[in-house]
């Protein structure tokens, strides 16, 4: 297939026509300043087209291999915060500074998520990675090229939720995926209705393997790190979180969630104080109860609580749709819902293609249709029941005016006696009812004087909660990913949070809640300032790291790779030979040096010590074999530059171990101590403004008053009135 003849929108065939007959363009659309140009070739191989979609962290590129002929999709690296391309360029430029080395460690993430997927390529949930590699000053891998939806573009045409078997159909596929996942030692992290795409076949696929990492091993910090709310758990918000399998039976149940019920399950750290999560049963989800208690068990915000593993939950999920016992909100027999078609929704194709329909046969199941049997005579219609059966209002007329003392009129003995001693009943209640009301509203307008303004001080704590909360929010991510943006903004939400605090006292009597406030105050203060030394001390171990050790670490590089290349001009091969395996030596030190200026492993301190103490070998034996050369001079500068490296590697330990200790010592405790003590305080003045909101509540309770008083008054009057038809009719 001639190039200049291929549609870069669709990757047909136009033949020579000037408009593609496939799908009737003539120019592509998607055309950006940071996308590759259409038409550019990639590798030599891959011709790139339209763009399917920009993320925070690349492109997707419809492309065309023009070895086997085949469309295919390829990913590109270019997070638009940390890099840029000119208009009509294909080399991509890093900015300088902290956002260049976050760049390149990114990039290493890049390859890690293509080389993760290329570990699943047979499992036919999990996308296949085909090819990888570097051009353009950044990275990309290819994919296969398929048709199809994400789940949320599903859902979002389907009205926002589908039936229980619908969403399960879907779901079993991506719990075998990270049933793999697991298998392999690897947490996917990121599940979510955006990552998981239906095909025009109705295949289900697992995406975006660029948050996976090891299930062991200490935490590393990495811009890979997605906390999507309502499908991250908590320990995804902490900087120590204990990550595991566990982690993903969140994200998974979030997703069924959300598919069952169209609503995104609250924020896991939302839900540390007060649980406010809703059963699926309650939102008008069809569903056994089996799988409701299995989906809210997995969706536990405690690990200890919550489902440990994927098998676990698929067992549990599978077993109760056998099972078919229906809990709260479930339909009859003839609910569409309860319909053994699993998925009878379309899917709508990402490009605007044709749609497809997904269908599956009927589930076995032992439900059988029972013959009709005789009903009861309670379960008669009023024609079926035989006479002694039938209330009053169905007996023949001459048995409702029959001689029976029962259904004479109110004069006489029987009915007409009870009837009026009901009513006199009734009207006491109204009457105690009326007084009560009456009672309750003069004592709340009685109490608003003593708590004025509520509404106002209620809303401030809240502004100030939401500050809080996201002041914590960025605390975690600055942790989690050591950038000092994150910091910052912490640092100024928490400031916000101090003044509304400040603010609310104005609204509060020096009660029980104002100490409450002071307190609440004292602790954000506290935290902010260890904030800000823990970020010195950050600040501190990088400049220890890249302004000292690292650049003696390239000076004693270049040193050696001078002595050992003077030295192989020379007769003494044994000197030459040492400088050069000294040499080498020095590449994976500098390594290992910018892993620790992302990842705070302390086994890469431990592998860097132990380097250095190798080195020493190679460094004896050229120090015995070089004697008075002219080359002991370069070699006395690479000793001088590696006692600076080293010098500077004692300080950066001693940095790292303190930062280390604010981190578990300090700051975590005090982190969570700050976030639960905000409940009480919101409690309190929800409570607060619950007996009294001021002026405009006045009005309400006067009228609750006026109507309770003229309910006791009819109440009165009615049960007089009773009372004396009651006498009469005795007398009679």
């Amino acid at each position: 297939m001639d190039v200049e003849h291929i549609c870069l929108h669709c990757m047909e065939d136009k033949g020579g026509e000037e408009a593609c007959p496939n799908c009737g363009r003539t120019t592509v659309s998607g055309k950006g300043p940071l996308y590759l140009e259409p038409g550019s070739l990639l590798r030599d191989k891959y011709l790139v087209g339209r763009v399917l979609g920009h993320g925070g962290f690349g492109i997707t590129y419809l492309a065309f291999d023009m070895d086997l002929k085949v469309k295919l999709a390829v990913k590109e690296y270019l997070p638009s915060e940390l890099a840029t391309r000119g208009e009509g360029q294909t080399l991509v430029s890093a900015f300088a500074g902290n956002k260049g080395k976050f760049f390149e460690h990114g990039l290493e993430k890049f390859l890690e998520e293509a080389r993760t997927l290329a570990q699943f390529e047979n499992h036919p949930t999990i996308v296949t990675v085909k090819d990888y590699f570097r051009e353009n000053n950044t990275a990309y891998f290819v994919m296969p090229y398929i048709e199809g939806a994400t789940l949320k573009q599903f859902l979002d045409r389907k009205g926002g939720k589908v039936s229980y078997k619908a969403a399960l159909k879907i779901m079993l596929p991506v719990l075998d995926a990270l049933r793999a996942v697991h298998k392999a030692g690897l947490l996917h992290r990121d599940v979510s209705p955006a990552n998981i795409f239906i095909s025009r076949e109705a295949q289900v696929k697992l995406l975006d393997f660029g948050a996976a990492r090891q299930s062991t091993g200490e935490r590393s910090r990495s811009l890979s790190v997605i906390l999507k709310p309502g499908y991250a758990p908590a320990e995804q918000y902490a900087s120590k979180g204990k990550h595991g399998t566990w982690s993903d039976v969140y994200a998974a149940a979030a997703t069924l969630y959300r598919a069952i019920t169209g609503v995104t399950p609250p924020e896991a750290v939302e839900r540390m104080g007060e649980d406010t999560l809703a059963t699926p049963s309650s939102l008008g989800a069809n569903l056994p109860m089996e799988a409701e208690e299995a989906i809210m068990q997995a969706l536990a915000v405690r690990i200890e609580d919550r489902i440990s593993n994927i098998e676990e939950l698929h067992n549990k999920l599978t077993s109760a749709l056998v099972t078919q016992s229906l809990g709260p909100g479930a339909a009859s027999a003839g609910d569409p819902d309860n319909d053994t078609m699993l998925v009878d929704s379309e899917v709508t194709m990402v490009n605007g293609s044709t749609t497809q329909a997904m269908t599956q046969g009927p589930l076995s199941h032992n439900a059988s249709v029972r013959s009709q049997e005789p009903l009861p005579p309670d379960h008669l219609p009023p024609d079926h029941l035989p006479p002694d059966h039938l209330p009053p209002d169905h007996l023949p007329m001459t048995a409702q005016y029959s001689e029976s003392p029962d259904w004479n009129e109110p004069g006489q003995t029987g009915a007409g006696k009870y009837a009026l001693l009901a009513a006199f009943c009734l009207a006491l209640v109204v009457l105690v009812a009326g007084m009560l009301a009456f009672r309750g509203a003069s004592e709340s307008i009685a109490r608003i004087h003593d708590f004025p303004d509520a509404t106002e001080g209620f809303t401030i704590i809240n502004e100030a909660d939401a500050e809080v909360r996201n002041g914590l929010i960025h605390a975690a991510l600055f942790d989690a990913h050591g950038d000092e943006f994150n910091a910052e903004w912490a640092v100024e939400h928490l400031g916000f949070a101090r003044d509304l605090l400040g603010q609310s006292l104005e609204f509060n009597p020096p009660t029980e809640q104002a100490v409450l406030i002071q307190g609440q105050m004292a602790r954000i203060k506290e935290y902010q300032e260890l904030l800000s030394e823990y970020m010195y001390v950050d600040g501190e171990a990088w400049n220890l790291l890249h302004d000292r050790m690292m650049p003696s670490a390239h000076a004693t590089e270049q040193n050696l790779d001078e002595m050992a290349t003077r030295l192989a001009r020379t007769d003494n091969e044994h000197a030459a030979r040492a400088a050069r395996v000294a040499h080498d030596m020095m590449p994976r030190m500098i390594q290992l040096m910018e892993r620790m200026s992302w990842d705070d492993n302390p086994a890469l301190r431990d592998r860097l010590s132990v380097e250095l103490e190798e080195l020493e070998q190679p460094l004896g034996r050229l120090d015995e074999h070089l004697g008075d050369a002219p080359e002991r001079g370069i070699y006395e500068a690479a000793l001088s530059n590696l006692e600076s490296m080293t010098l500077a590697l004692g300080e950066f330990l001693t940095v790292d171990e303190r930062r280390t200790v604010m981190r578990r010592d300090e700051m975590e405790p005090k982190f969570w101590d700050l976030f639960e003590s905000m409940d009480p305080i919101t409690m309190a003045a929800r409570e607060r403004l619950e007996q009294g909101q001021g002026p405009l509540m006045e009005g309400r309770l006067r009228l609750t008053r006026l109507a309770g008083l003229v309910a006791a008054v009819l109440g009165l009057a009615l049960a007089v009135l009773c009372l004396l038809m009651f006498l009469r009719a005795r007398k009679a």
